[in-house]
């Protein structure tokens, strides 16, 4: 990743790297939940799919009003500072999620890790468009996605076997604990430069008035988030246990139904270092918005097929395909941030964008695991973003062709 040359290019690609990972170690407690909690919810001292839900979701709702305030304070003041405290606060929700039980508890436990993913995801994103230019965003981005969410896999994968095997509190408590490993790091993690981060607002315009280039923007993360994030991720683990109860018969070997669901979404990050990386290389060098729209369009048609009779193999192959155009399109819906970036200041820039994201990562597991249950709501849920793809496809190939096919 040429950020720039010389010793310049190796702190700034350091810095990059560093949050990046600091991120992922936060996640892993988090990451945990979206599959075993609608699992294991009764170990929790829930008493409901719906609390699993709302739990899932209030972690983000808090985001919503803070992210306005974290934005305000990485104006004022450099990103590690926001880091340090955003790693205590992992470890203090994560190990509570072990220690407490009940609806009360854990909605604290939420809205504490909702505080700390705010600092991580805000001061994570400021870092790497300060670092960057033009001419590398998708790189840089498709750097910081693809290694932070290695604490997805830790999360998903490692800690859904052990939940199987040890508990799901004493697993909580074992990844609440992981973080303490990395304070050493962010000991040595360089932080943002602050005249460079203050060169770079001077040249952007501050204004609170959002152009039609900018809502789109907004409005794309939050769409993208609202289904990947949301939808998908929450109801993922539910949908394969009720459609597969028991254990999955797959070449001749017994899978427990709870860990293939671990698997299936924890699998996406194994390749999301890679692939985040080579999309956010090539959309700077090729383009963003016409892969963008073709992965749009073939994500929607894989989303109406969901709920279809398919046999275990091919719908297990179809999420798959589903989980591998989720890398892409995250990669590029952050990338397009790097457009409207320019036009104003990068922490307000980024905190919009944040809370556009939030909201629909927010919304998502309320309106997925609310219908799950109904008759037929798995086919509202999934159809639902089908349609949402094709109409978000139509209005960038609008906007593509109406700026000349420049992207």
């Amino acid at each position: 990743m040429e950020f720039s040359t010389g010793k310049a290019a190796g702190d700034e690609k350091g810095t990059v790297i560093s949050v990046s990972l600091l991120t992922a170690v936060c996640l892993l407690g988090d990451s945990m939940l979206y599959v075993t909690l609608p699992i294991f919810f009764k170990q929790a001292g829930l008493s409901s799919l719906w609390e699993v839900g709302l739990l899932l979701s209030v972690n983000r709702l808090v985001r919503l009003p803070l992210n306005p305030v974290i934005g305000w304070i990485y104006h004022k003041m450099s990103w590690k500072t926001g880091m340090w405290v955003a790693l205590f606060l992992s470890i203090i929700s994560t190990v509570g999620y072990g220690c407490f039980q009940g609806l009360a508890a854990w909605l604290i436990l939420r809205v504490i890790w909702g505080c700390a993913w705010s600092l991580l995801r805000i001061g994570g994103m400021i870092a790497v468009v300060s670092v960057a230019n033009e001419n590398n965003h998708g790189e840089g981005m498709g750097w910081y996605n693809g290694l932070y969410r290695l604490g997805s896999l830790g999360g998903m994968l490692v800690g859904t076997i052990l939940a199987v095997k040890i508990g799901f509190s004493m697993t909580a408590i074992l990844l609440g604990v992981m973080p303490v490993l990395f304070i050493p790091f962010v000991i040595k993690m360089r932080g943002v430069s602050p005249e460079r981060t203050e060169q770079t607002q001077k040249q952007a315009k501050i204004s609170f008035h959002v152009n039609r280039m900018e809502m789109l923007v907004f409005v794309t993360g939050f769409m993208v988030s609202f289904y990947i994030q949301g939808v998908i991720t929450s109801t993922f683990s539910s949908l394969i246990t009720s459609r597969f109860p028991g254990q999955v018969d797959i070449a001749s070997f017994l899978i427990p139904s709870t860990v293939l669901a671990g698997f299936i979404l924890g699998i996406r990050w194994v390749w999301e270092p890679f692939l985040a990386v080579s999309i956010g290389r090539w959309s700077d060098r090729h383009g963003r918005v016409p892969i963008f729209i073709f992965s749009l369009l073939l994500f929607g048609a894989g989303m109406g097929l969901v709920p279809a009779g398919l046999n275990a193999g091919a719908w297990a192959a179809l999420i798959l395909v589903l989980l591998i155009l989720s890398t892409v399109l995250t990669t590029l819906a952050d990338s397009l941030l790097s457009v409207v970036a320019k036009q104003r200041s990068i922490s307000q820039t980024t905190t919009l964008y944040a809370l556009a994201a939030d909201l629909g990562a927010a919304l998502g597991p309320q309106w997925g695991l609310g219908l799950l249950g109904v008759d037929g709501g798995i086919w509202i849920v999934y159809l639902s973003g089908t349609v949402a793809c094709f109409i978000f496809a139509f209005l960038w190939l609008k906007r593509w062709r109406a700026v000349g096919g420049e992207s």
